[in-house]
């Protein structure tokens, strides 16, 4: 209850979970449910990654190729085409839009942003 009310403090949208190890998370806009040995989808230049760029809060949006198992709520680690992380090592995956259809391409745009660790 203790870290409820430190948690609340620091503005709406916040909140806060733990894992086995005792490792306390505090999420930004959402609690992230992701079940124990979770990985995340791994977004680079040779597996679809279009585009993206840095915001100011941290937040990466992106554009690639459409891959459904990236949804709101879950993880992702976007690679830049040196190999390197773009942002935090792993973001949740606050928002994507598809277009396309079955007879083209089909491209995903996403919004990524930092998980706050303690």
């Amino acid at each position: 209850q203790l870290f409820d009310t430190i948690v609340s403090g620091l503005g709406p949208g916040y909140s806060w979970g733990y894992n086995q190890n005792g490792l306390i998370v505090v999420f930004n806009r959402g609690l992230l449910s992701i079940a124990p040995g979770t990985l995340p989808q791994i977004v680079r230049a040779r597996t679809g990654l279009l585009s993206f760029a840095e915001e100011d809060n941290g937040s990466i949006t992106f554009d690639a190729l459409a891959n459904p198992a990236i949804a709101p709520g879950g993880i992702v680690s976007i690679i830049d085409r040196f190999d390197k992380p773009v942002g935090q090592p792993v973001m949740r995956v606050e928002s994507a839009t598809f277009t396309g259809d079955t007879r083209s391409g089909s491209l995903m745009s996403a919004v990524a942003r930092p998980l706050s660790v303690i």
